[in-house]
C-alpha cells in the first residue's frame, strides 16, 4: 500500500498515534509518507519516517507569535493573549474552526498539488487535521480517522461552518458533518461516552513511539513515584508557569520521588526529592510510577490507560477538559481546575490518587481492556481490506 499521514506540525499531534502506526507500515513493507508542516521534517526523519514537508503550512508556534497572520487564518487572539474574561469554551470553539477552516484550507491545497500525480492508496489523518480529508475527497482517495482527540467530536456542529466553507470553494458537495471510511480508536471502546460511538469505529492496541532518552539516577524504592507533565504545547502558553511552580512545590512537600518533564521551561530551584528534567519517554517512565499529574491531553490519556497509573488532571484547554472529565467518570483522575490550582489542592489530589486503590483498580481495569484490542498488525489488514473494496 502506499500510505500518507497528515498531522497538524504539533509534537502531540504526531508522536503518540501517527507515528506508531507509520512505523508498523513501513516496517510490514508499505510506501509510507508524513505530511505536515517542513518545520517537522527533523522530528519525522528522526523517527525514521520519510517526510513530506508542506512549505506552506506553518508550525502553530510561528502562529502564536505572529498574531496577524494567525488572525488571517482565523485563530483567536486569545491563543497569544488569553484573557481569563473569555471562557475556554469560546476559545476551543475558535481554535476548532480555524483548523477545520482556513488551517485546513492551506494544508489541503498544497497536499493535493503535490499528490495529483502521486496519488497514495489511503490518507490517514489525524483529528485536528482536516486537510488531508478534504484533498482525500479531492483526489479521490478513501481517507482513515486516527482518533488522536476523540472528544474533539463534539466539536461536529461547531466546525461544519469551516468544513461546507472549504468543501464549496474545492468544487466538493456539501457536507452535514466530516466523515472518514474508517476511525481508529487506540483506547477502549469503554472508554467513549456512548454518544461518541460510531458504527465505522475498529479499536487497537498500539505500540509507543518513545525516541528520547531518561537520564535520572536511580530512585530508591522506600517512596512512591509522581510523574507529573503538562505535554509539549502547554509549557509556551502564558501563565502556564505558576502551575509548575505549584506543581514542584506541592511534590517537594509529599513524601514521594517527584519527576517534572518542564516541556522547554527554564531550569529552577526543586527540593531533593523533585527531579526536574526537560522531557521524559512519558509511558516507559509510567510503568513505574504511582500517580500522573498531567494535563490530561489524549496522549497522557493513552498512557495513563496503558501503563495502569491513576491521574491527577489539571486540564488546559481543547480536550482536555472533556478528557479529564471521562477519566473521573471512570474513576481513573481527580480533576483540579488550573485557574485556582494551589499546592495544598494539588497535596490533596495526589493523596487521594496514590492512598485510594480504588483509582489504580479503575485505571487498570482500562488497562486490562486495552491489552484485549487487536495489534497493529490487524489495523494493517483492515487498511489493506479498505483498499481493496475501492
Amino acid at each position: 500500500m502506499d500510505l500518507v499521514f497528515t498531522a497538524l506540525p504539533i509534537p502531540s499531534h504526531v508522536l503518540p498515534v501517527v507515528v506508531p502506526v507509520a512505523r508498523a507500515a513501513a516496517r510490514a513493507g508499505h510506501r509510507v509518507r508524513v505530511a505536515t508542516s517542513a518545520s517537522m521534517t527533523g522530528l519525522i526523519e528522526r523517527e525514521g519516517l520519510e517526510p513530506l514537508p508542506l512549505t506552506s503550512v506553518v508550525s502553530l508556534e510561528t502562529l502564536r507569535t505572529d498574531p496577524e497572520l494567525g488572525e488571517r487564518l482565523g485563530l483567536p487572539k486569545e491563543l497569544t493573549a488569553p484573557d481569563r474574561h473569555t471562557p475556554a469554551e469560546v476559545v476551543t470553539a475558535a481554535i476548532a474552526r480555524a483548523f477545520a477552516g482556513p488551517i485546513a484550507g492551506v494544508f489541503a491545497d498544497e497536499l493535493i498539488s503535490l499528490l495529483d500525480r502521486d496519488r497514495p492508496d489511503l490518507i490517514l489523518r489525524e483529528s485536528n487535521e482536516f486537510g488531508g480529508s478534504y484533498a482525500a475527497r479531492v483526489l479521490g482517495v478513501p481517507q482513515v480517522l486516527l482518533d488522536t482527540a476523540p472528544m474533539s467530536a463534539v466539536d461536529g456542529p461547531v466546525i461544519l461552518p469551516s468544513a461546507r466553507e472549504q468543501h464549496s470553494r474545492l468544487g466538493l458537495p456539501p457536507v452535514d458533518r466530516v466523515t472518514s471510511d474508517l476511525r481508529v480508536g487506540v483506547v477502549p471502546e469503554a472508554w467513549y461516552p456512548s454518544e461518541l460511538r460510531e458504527p465505522s469505529a475498529r479499536y487497537y492496541r498500539l505500540p509507543p513511539s518513545e525516541s528520547a532518552s531518561l537520564d535520572l539516577a536511580e530512585l530508591s524504592p522506600d517512596r512512591p513515584v509522581v510523574l507529573a507533565s503538562l505535554g509539549t504545547l502547554a509549557p509556551s502558553l502564558p501563565g502556564v508557569e505558576r502551575l509548575f511552580d505549584v506543581i514542584v512545590e506541592a511534590l517537594g512537600e509529599l513524601p514521594v520521588h517527584g519527576v517534572v518533564a518542564l516541556g522547554g521551561l527554564s531550569q529552577r530551584s526543586a527540593p531533593d526529592n523533585v527531579h526536574l528534567v526537560s522531557s521524559v519517554p512519558q509511558r516507559a517512565l509510567l510503568t513505574a510510577c504511582d500517580a500522573f499529574v498531567s494535563h490530561s491531553g489524549f496522549g497522557a490519556v493513552q498512557d495513563s490507560i496503558a501503563t495502569g497509573v491513576p491521574m491527577v488532571a489539571i486540564p488546559l484547554f481543547t480536550d482536555q477538559h472533556p478528557n479529564a472529565s471521562r477519566m473521573a467518570e471512570l474513576g481513573a483522575a481527580v480533576v483540579l481546575d488550573p485557574e485556582t490550582l494551589s499546592v495544598d489542592a494539588l497535596i490533596s489530589a495526589c493523596r487521594k490518587v496514590l492512598d485510594d486503590p480504588a483509582h489504580s483498580r479503575a485505571t487498570r481495569a482500562l488497562t486490562r481492556a486495552g491489552l484485549a484490542l487487536p495489534g497493529v498488525d490487524v489495523l494493517l489488514d483492515d487498511l489493506a481490506a479498505l483498499v481493496d473494496r475501492r
